[in-house]
Order: C-alpha cells, then sequence, then structure tokens
C-alpha cells in the first residue's frame, strides 16, 4: 500500500500526532524538526490545518484546535467497550464515591478514554484523551503484565523512565517485580508514583480472545483511600472488571488464573 501514499498527507498525519501528544504549544521551528521538512512544506501543512480548525494559532505557537479534538472525543464516543462501559464506571463511582476510569493501550502509552467523576466536591482525575506513561500509571502497569518479559525488556530499553515522585518504580528489577505481582493479585496500584497525593487501582479487562484489552479502575485522594483499603477496593474493581470482560465476550473464568 505504500504507493499509494500521499507524502504531505502522512506529514500533516504526524505533525497532528506530534502537537496532540504535547503538552504545550510548539513553534514552527520545533514542528520542522521534529518532521525534518522544509519550511515552505511545513508553512503549507500547518496553513490548511489552521485553516479547517484541526490545528489553532497563537502567535507564532500552534496547538490543537478544536476541530481535532472534536474528531478524537467522537472516535472515543464510538468505541464499543467505551459505551459498554459507562454504567460501570458509573456504578463504582456511586459504591466508592471516588472517580473511575477506563483506559486502553495506545502504543506506549495508557489512554483514558472515559471518566465519570466522584460526586465529592473534592476530587482527582484526568480527562478522556489523557495518555499516561505505562510504568507510573495504575492503568499502565496493567498493560505492561500482559507483555512477555521480551516485549517487557524491550520497552524498559527504549523508554525513558524518569522519577515523577519519589515513589516512581524507574529500576528494570523494581519493575519487573512489581509486574510479577500484578499478575499474582490481579489487579495494579499506582502508590503515589505519578502524583504526590493520589493513589489508583486498576484491574483488567479482557476480550474475547482473552487478550488485555483495557483497563478499569479509581483514582483517589490518599486520604480516602489509603494503603489499608487496597484489599477491599481490589475485590470491588476487579469484579466490576469481570463483568465487563464477560460483556466483551470473555467466557472463559479459566483464563483470568493466568494473571
Amino acid at each position: 500500500m505504500e504507493k499509494y501514499t500521499i507524502p504531505n498527507l502522512k506529514n500533516a498525519c504526524k505533525l497532528l500526532k506530534i502537537i496532540s501528544e504535547s503538552n504545550q504549544p510548539l513553534c514552527a521551528s520545533e514542528l520542522r524538526t521534529k518532521l525534518d521538512i522544509p519550511h515552505t512544506t511545513l508553512t503549507r501543512i500547518l496553513g490548511s490545518l489552521c485553516s479547517e480548525g484541526f490545528i489553532d494559532r497563537e502567535g507564532n505557537l500552534y496547538k490543537a484546535g478544536n476541530n481535532l479534538i472534536y474528531c478524537g472525543l467522537k472516535a472515543l464516543n464510538n468505541t464499543n467497550i467505551k459505551k459498554l462501559s459507562r454504567s460501570y464506571l458509573e456504578q463504582i463511582s456511586t459504591q466508592l464515591k471516588e472517580t473511575a476510569h477506563i483506559a486502553i493501550p495506545d502504543q506506549d502509552k495508557a489512554m483514558i478514554i472515559d471518566v465519570f467523576d466522584s460526586p465529592n466536591p473534592l476530587h482527582v482525575a484526568s480527562r478522556p484523551g489523557t495518555r499516561v506513561d505505562l510504568y507510573c500509571s495504575s492503568t499502565g502497569k496493567i498493560f505492561l503484565s500482559s507483555k512477555s518479559k521480551e516485549e517487557l525488556n524491550e520497552y524498559v530499553q527504549v523508554t525513558k523512565m524518569k522519577k515523577m515522585t519519589d515513589k516512581t518504580i524507574i529500576s528494570k528489577k523494581e519493575l519487573a517485580t512489581e509486574i510479577d505481582k500484578i499478575r499474582s493479585q490481579g489487579y495494579s496500584i499506582d502508590d503515589e508514583e505519578y502524583s504526590i497525593g493520589i493513589r489508583c487501582i486498576a484491574a483488567p479487562i479482557f476480550n474475547a480472545d482473552g487478550e488485555i484489552c483495557a483497563a478499569i479502575g479509581i483514582t483517589a485522594p490518599r486520604t480516602t483511600f489509603p494503603p489499608s483499603r487496597d484489599r477491599e477496593l481490589a475485590e470491588i474493581i476487579c469484579s466490576f472488571a469481570k463483568k465487563l470482560s464477560y460483556e466483551l465476550g470473555f467466557k472463559t473464568e479459566e483464563t483470568l488464573e493466568y494473571y
């Protein structure tokens, strides 16, 4: 299919991906360096995407436009797992009084596709579309636990793991131990590894082929989700995860035992 591709269309797609993954607006020189294309080509692509609302320009800086965000959210809304999980997120949030979320693997990240906010005035949560690193998030570590030893080694080799907090695991040996623990207990915990004062718990969602296709869990302040509640909340989250897995066509309880 390569002979049917349009080079500048590919460049436009790459540019959109770069902008959508950036935490801050980027200038043209930064984009040109990342794409390695001529200035005139970049100018034309940026002009076209700005005119269609996929990119917004603020002075000399560029960021994701409303149409890019809209298309992304519409795509998420159309995913089957998002539709099926909505009622479960609501039930989890209502029962536990915490913010519930579901994420799917997205290359080397975990992407949150839906969130049901805690009924409490004070709560924490990322928004749908947020992508987080695998090694320091509860959903991300669920996805790492589905990888083979070789795949996990490759991930560690190519990923620059940095300390988000003092509790972030960046040692290859410690991460391997953590992944083994997750496989054994059937759930994962982010114990203030991504943000101080915030703890998360997640359980795997299996598809009809017995593969982990998503992770569901909660995000909560340490004050309402201390380590002493780990086992209690794990049982609840895992129960909902099994129900959602069943709805997705996963019928074999035996397969859950490997995890």
